[in-house]
């Protein structure tokens, strides 16, 4: 049941991450 969380836990914060980093890394691209 541990790793169902953690997995869960992971997922999510790699989904924000990567939703909070795109924008920045589109603008490096852009730049």
């Amino acid at each position: 049941m541990a790793n169902s969380w953690k997995e869960l836990a992971i997922r999510f914060v790699i989904s924000v991450y990567g939703w909070i980093i795109q924008p920045k890394n589109f603008k490096k691209l852009s730049h």
